[in-house]
């Protein structure tokens, strides 16, 4: 079994740098399975990078009753073509695609850049009324995502090494 490793960095991090291990290649979907464990038929949403999300994970996800939303790469061969290609594109637009349950957006932020999303949770897309008419899932998850991000960075530079201050010595 060979080990993968390489560091990572992510400029929009508050943790620009990390360290990623994995023995197994394509092993997403299993540490999200593991991970999971024991919350079968509880309901709960599951919230993942586009690292790990992917269709085959949510058919199994939806075989546990949780539900999943997550980024999922461009690159994926399910994706339909006109929901990561930027051409044609207006600022702040989305385009939804229905598939086996699950709800794809493809939501254009700026001229160029296309952020791709999964979800198995709403049954239709919502659209927030805010200027940027972002879609109600990438809001959820922005806001689970953000909390995440803080709690690494908190994390990293919190210690529980006693801090105390050098005493003078004196010799007798």
């Amino acid at each position: 079994m060979a080990t993968y490793s390489f560091k990572q960095f992510i400029p929009s991090k508050p943790e620009k740098y990390g360290v990623k291990i994995w023995r197994e290649r394509n092993q997403g979907k299993q540490v999200v399975l593991h991970m999971t464990k024991g919350l079968e038929t509880s309901g709960r949403n599951v919230i993942t990078n586009n690292f790990f999300t992917s269709f085959d994970l949510a058919r199994e996800m939806e075989k546990k009753n949780l539900t999943l939303l997550g980024t999922i790469r461009k690159n994926k061969p399910e994706l339909p073509q006109e929901l990561v290609t930027t051409r044609g594109r207006d600022v702040y637009s989305t385009k939804f695609d229905y598939q086996d349950k699950a709800i794809l957006a493809s939501y254009c932020p700026k001229k160029g850049k296309i952020i791709t999303l999964l979800l198995t949770m709403h049954d239709s897309g919502q659209i927030s009324e805010t200027e940027k008419k972002k879609p109600q899932m990438i809001i959820d998850y922005n806001k689970i995502m953000l909390g995440v991000d803080t709690m690494d960075k908190l994390v990293r530079t919190s210690t529980v090494k006693r801090q105390t201050e050098k005493c003078p010595v004196t010799v007798f």
